[in-house]
């Protein structure tokens, strides 16, 4: 059955067929991930810089219109009095020449009295001339506040400001007209920018280390863990991984040393059967390790698993993880591939679901992450179907997406059996990327008093009798819908019994695994347990 499966999802991808690790080098996951997080980085960096920048430039502008407006609003207010001399040349133009003196950045500077002739200029030759305003000055918009009869207006070199010339009762006496030239401004900000790019710089190469640094050490135990099993792999069983985590990561790095020791001893005391049967028991123990301990209880809901693998070690898995005070994680998953290689990619599975799983929100967002971490280090041929829930205990709220998995068996109290929740994804561990991500989609059930859920592998519904017939989904759905008011126990018993029934003492190839969760009624009180079968 394992291998009708694993051919089925094979010509599913042909359309991109993954390399052999052995004939190809893969990536390193630390570089891998350390590059998406240091593009993310400087994408958010240089976005930031450009907003900065650009907000730096609408300020620096605004400072400058403030600056020439102050100036040009000083020198009406002195020009008023000398306006009213019969030759007030005499004192506006050297009070201009010492201001554009002191202020270099000043193209031109007049005062125009009411007839429109030059009563004060840098020059002394413009004076008692006709004012001739510029014809490609245009209209200049500016945030800041002006006053009436104030006006701004520009060309590309400059930027002009005239202001009007009152006497105290009001009197209009003419205007100033004061401009600065933009190339100024200009240097004012690009100077400015120079700084900003330097900072911005400086803070993303810090940023890029500070990244890589935290990133190779989330993914240190990664490695080391793929490079003894790699050592393992090879036969050298004194090889020890050198992980000091007290992470799942950690132990179960403890958990291959101990393994290895024990196949160390095997395989120099006894002969290849009796090594071959003392590794497959370590395994076994790593296996029950890796499931739900009998005694694990959640408050207010009912729970019972069952798994038997179909050889001493099986490559199915189930899990209940805690993930905050209101949320579980539920998961129920596949893989293709039994005995040691299927174990070591679940243990693999569960490792790094209870380690990284809490940190996500959402089933889709935890199971995409779990593939790009585990795609690297899975080898050709082997790939996982699993289903991922994170139900809230308070409401009864489950969120859920599947990779590839069975389709979930949804009932009511009053109804009974309501659907079968079929999920969208591809199996984890065929490819990454899009082609993945895409496929997989969030799902959302709420569990009143009284519903629940089932959930199990394909060693359920495709269990064989002698004459090689399958019990059938339709079998398992009928049992669920008849037993769905009971206990799940007694609901997680009546499958199994039904499918022993069924197959008559026949040998099965694919492992068992069954897990039943039921929201209790208010009124009941009794003690949740997972129960596991070898």
């Amino acid at each position: 059955m394992a291998n009708a499966k694993t051919e089925k999802v094979r010509d599913e991808a042909r359309g991109n067929p993954r390399e052999n690790p052995r004939e190809k080098k893969t990536f390193s996951l630390t570089l891998l991930f350390a590059l998406s997080v240091m593009l993310l980085l400087t994408g958010v960096t240089l976005f930031s810089a450009r907003i900065i920048l650009d907000r730096e430039q609408e300020f620096l502008e605004a400072e400058a219109e403030r600056r020439i407006l102050a100036q040009c609003r000083s020198l009406a207010s002195l020009s008023a009095a000398p306006l009213l001399d019969e030759f007030p040349e005499f004192v506006l133009t050297p009070l201009i020449k010492d201001i554009v003196n002191e202020n270099e950045e000043i193209a031109y500077t007049y005062v125009v009295d009411p007839n429109g002739k030059i009563r004060g200029s840098g020059d002394i030759r413009d004076v008692a001339n006709v004012f001739e305003d510029n014809p490609a000055l245009i209209e200049r918009n500016v945030t800041i506040v002006t006053r009436q009869g104030e006006r701004f207006r520009s060309t590309s070199n400059v930027v002009e400001v005239s202001v009007p010339i009152r006497y105290s009762d009001g009197t209009n006496l003419g205007r100033v007209y004061l401009a600065m030239q933009m190339s100024h401004i200009q240097s004012v900000i690009d100077e400015a920018s120079k700084q900003t790019i330097k900072i911005v710089g400086i803070s993303l190469l810090i940023g890029l280390l500070v990244t890589y640094l935290l990133v190779s050490n989330i993914t240190r135990p990664i490695n080391l863990l793929t490079k003894g099993s790699e050592e393992i792999a090879k036969g050298n069983l004194d090889h020890k991984i050198q992980l000091k985590s007290r992470t799942e990561i950690g132990r179960l790095a403890w958990q291959f040393n101990e393994m290895t020791s024990q196949l160390k001893v095997a395989q120099d005391d006894l002969v290849e059967k009796e090594r071959l049967g003392k590794e497959l028991e370590i395994a076994s123990e790593i296996e029950d390790r890796l499931l739900p301990k009998p005694n694990l209880a959640i408050p207010g809901y009912d729970i019972t698993g069952f798994h038997q693998s179909a050889q001493q070690v099986g490559g199915d898995y189930y899990d209940v993880i805690p993930l905050d005070g209101e949320h579980v994680g539920i998961t129920v998953a596949d893989v293709a591939g039994k005995g040691i290689p299927g174990l070591v990619v679940m243990a693999m599975t569960s490792a790094l679901l209870r380690t990284h799983g809490p940190r996500y929100k959402t089933p889709s967002e935890t199971l995409i992450e779990l593939n790009r971490m585990l795609q690297p280090n899975m080898r050709r041929g082997m790939f996982i179907t699993m289903f991922y829930g994170i139900l809230h205990l308070p409401s009864g709220r489950l969120a859920f997406a599947g990779a590839g998995h069975n389709p979930l068996i949804h009932f009511r109290r009053e109804s009974g059996l309501q659907s079968l929740m079929k999920t969208t994804g591809v199996p984890l561990g065929l490819f990454t990327g899009p082609r993945f991500d895409e496929r997989i989609k969030d799902q959302t059930i709420v569990l009143g008093a009284g519903d629940g859920i089932v959930q199990y592998t394909d060693g359920v519904n495709e269990a064989v009798n002698r004459n090689l017939e399958e019990f059938g989904l339709d079998s398992l759905v009928q049992i669920v819908a008849q037993e769905c008011g009971r206990s799940t126990r007694d609901l997680v018993d009546s499958v199994v019994e039904g499918v022993f029934e069924f197959a008559e003492g026949t040998a099965q190839f694919d492992d068992i695994t069954l897990l039943g969760i039921k929201r209790k009624e208010p009124s009941v009180e009794s003690r949740n347990t997972i129960r596991v079968m070898a």
